[in-house]
């Protein structure tokens, strides 16, 4: 009996810990203090990590770079329209660069 009652008391100042830290990042904490009472306060926790997670997009960027004079294109050329005006045939390096 004494090792149920200590149990729920740890239990219990998990789940009032658990709301209190989601209250503080400004969540609504009734509705994740029944989640944590009534699962685990563990869930209530993975539940905090994954809101605060936000989902980020990687975007993929292909540039065109004239390793003579630095200008970067966006679209596919074979040579360098500013080298080739004057007088030289550099051919385009591809870059992929991802993107946050």
């Amino acid at each position: 009996m004494n090792d149920t009652i200590l149990f729920i008391s740890i239990y219990l100042a998990l789940v009032f810990i658990t709301t209190f830290s989601l209250e503080k990042s400004r969540r609504k904490g009734i509705r994740f203090f029944f989640l944590c009472l009534l699962l685990t306060p563990i869930a209530g926790i993975i539940k905090k990590v994954k809101i605060n997670i936000k989902p980020r997009g990687v975007h993929t960027v292909v540039r065109y770079r004239c390793t003579r004079c630095g200008y970067q294109y966006t679209e596919y050329q074979k040579y360098c329209g500013i080298c080739e005006a004057e007088g030289h045939r550099i051919e385009l390096k591809k870059q992929v660069m991802k993107v946050i």
